[in-house]
């Protein structure tokens, strides 16, 4: 079993931040499902050839894709959210450790990916229900940040009805997503989330450290060992990109079994 830890944060984020009180990772259409209204396809349909000629004049965004049902039938969105009001969040979440990686393009991929969201979730809501689409990464290069921020420019400035889009990278992620996320969660009692499972293991490691004797005693000043108990201030690091929380994200091996996670954590705990 693959373990996305930035899905994962995007869960808790939308459960405890944005109070989606239905949630859930790894999104996709149900040929079984019927579309919110009988004239749906055709509006999609004409959604779409709106899209391709606003966006897609050179085919670069869409590609070989030309009909909306295929556009849907292959989709799947990151995490998907329906918050206390009725609103449907949708977020698409890239990690890579070097800074967001879509190759030459990445431009054209992220607008591909946040269109067919759109088109997807108009395709089962009707017009009136507010739509919040989001794109979240915690590290993008300085030449596609500028990039990116066209791409938002543009579909803003097509006025979608009731959609709002949100551009989450860098420090917005840091501070908006990771960081609100962890003060949402800080006093949670249920921690069987991933995200926050993590982030209460840093916790009870870090607790545990305070207390404890070291086996080959603390160091004086003249670098023998003394048999005095450790404090907290041993173990207390100076939190950077490669420590602390930041060093588990995107870090899970990815082949595990829940029941090795769950055996692992417990052991820890």
């Amino acid at each position: 079993m693959k373990i996305e830890v930035g899905e994962s944060l995007g869960y808790s984020y939308l459960r405890h931040v944005k109070k989606c009180w239905l949630v859930q990772a790894n999104w996709k259409v149900s040929d079984r499902w019927p579309r919110h209204g009988p004239d749906t396809n055709t509006e999609l349909e004409n959604l779409f050839r709106e899209m391709q000629d606003e966006f897609d004049s050179d085919g670069k965004v869409f590609k070989k894709t030309k009909d909306v049902h295929q556009l849907i039938k292959q989709a799947e969105i990151d995490v998907v959210g329906v918050d206390l009001n009725g609103g449907v969040h949708a977020l698409e979440v890239a990690f890579h450790e070097y800074g967001l990686r879509y190759g030459d393009d990445p431009d054209n991929r992220i607008l591909k990916k946040l269109l067919r969201t759109y088109l997807i979730l108009r395709a089962y809501h009707g017009s009136d229900r507010k739509l919040h689409i989001s794109f979240l990464s915690p590290k993008v290069n300085p030449a596609v940040v500028g990039l990116l921020k066209e791409v938002f420019n543009g579909l803003e400035k097509k006025k979608y009805p009731k959609v709002t889009w949100s551009l989450l990278i860098n420090e917005d992620f840091r501070d908006k997503v990771l960081q609100a996320t962890l003060d949402a969660t800080k006093t949670m009692a249920d921690s069987s989330e991933l995200f926050v499972r993590a982030k209460r293991l840093l916790d009870i490691v870090g607790k545990a450290g305070s207390g404890r004797k070291l086996a080959s005693g603390r160091q004086t000043d003249g670098g023998g060992p003394t048999n005095e108990p450790a404090v907290q201030s041993d173990f207390r690091q100076p939190q950077g990109p490669d420590s602390g929380l930041k060093a588990i994200l995107d870090q899970w091996p990815g082949d595990e079994t829940d029941e090795e996670i769950a055996a692992a954590l417990e052991n820890l705990s």
